[in-house]
């Protein structure tokens, strides 16, 4: 076993055990908050949040994959980088706050529009966190991403648990969705700091950005075709009946989509660091192909 597949072994240990961790954590308080509300305002939440996933596709222009592709980055680089997500970012959530009465509109569900708030609040704070969560990617910090990933989880569980017992209804789902986002920043920031300097050249990054809007752009179909079952069935069914598809699928089949993710992430800088090595590449990606992640 070379060097490459002893740190793919490594993150498929990590990042999978934290995977296992935080799917059984969410998937256990996502049914325990199930009492607390009706079907009607689960079917409301989930809209929302398959939106706000289709949206959160293109925090940052697809420039993660870029940076942990890259074979060198500079600091002045990372400073730009920062700024520049963190400006998308809020781009991005304005532009869900000016569509989200459109969007309660196409439902035809009277008060949707307000709880877009909290997919647009969670854009920038995602942003805020992408250069810290990238760069502990690309240096293969498997451990730190780990417990920063586990750690989120518990806290939104926890916020989402706490929302619902004390009647917040849709809000507890949403709100819990942009909390995970605040808890990730907070991690991201203990586990492998980054404070940003006042510097702004886009020039500097536009091989990132360049690379990126072809990554973001692939996300964000990933996400429509992730998504757009439950977008149709709240279309012509309506959120009660969405509500009770939502939680049997995510029964049946978030094991699946988990482990996917879970290679994706352990995979993508180890194969960037032997791109140029196409015998490496290859031995690296039959043998994450052959064994299993944990």
């Amino acid at each position: 076993m070379n060097s490459h597949q002893r740190h793919l072994r490594r993150g498929f240990q990590w990042l999978g055990s934290a995977t296992v961790i935080a799917r059984v954590v969410d998937l256990v308080t996502m049914l325990a908050v199930l009492p607390f509300l009706t079907k009607q305002q689960v079917g409301v939440a989930s809209l929302v949040l398959a939106i706000g996933m289709v949206v959160e596709a293109f925090v940052g222009l697809g420039t993660r994959e870029a940076l942990v592709q890259a074979q060198s980055v500079s600091r002045s680089q990372l400073d730009t980088l920062y700024w520049f997500v963190a400006a998308a970012a809020c781009v991005l959530g304005a532009l869900v706050v000016v569509a989200a009465p459109l969007l309660g509109a196409l439902f035809g569900i009277a008060g949707m529009a307000v709880y877009f708030l909290a997919i647009a609040a969670k854009q920038p704070i995602v942003g805020a966190a992408l250069v810290s969560l990238t760069m502990m990617n690309r240096d293969l910090q498997y451990e730190r991403i780990a417990v920063v990933n586990v750690c989120a989880t518990f806290g939104a569980s926890l916020t989402r648990l706490g929302l619902a017992v004390s009647g917040a209804g849709v809000w507890a789902l949403v709100a819990a969705n942009c909390a995970s986002g605040l808890y990730t920043l907070i991690g991201a920031q203990v586990a492998r700091p980054f404070w940003p300097r006042p510097h702004l050249r886009i020039r500097e990054i536009s091989p990132l950005v360049h690379f990126g809007l072809r990554v973001a752009v692939s996300n964000g179909l990933e996400q429509v075709f992730r998504n757009v079952d439950l977008l149709l069935i709240g279309w012509f069914y309506g959120p009660a009946p969405l509500a009770v598809y939502r939680v049997a699928f995510a029964v049946a089949m978030e094991p699946a989509i988990a482990v996917g993710a879970l290679i994706n992430a352990t995979a993508l800088p180890i194969f960037a660091r032997v791109s140029a090595a196409k015998d490496e590449l290859a031995q690296s990606l039959l043998w994450s192909h052959r064994s299993p992640p944990l």
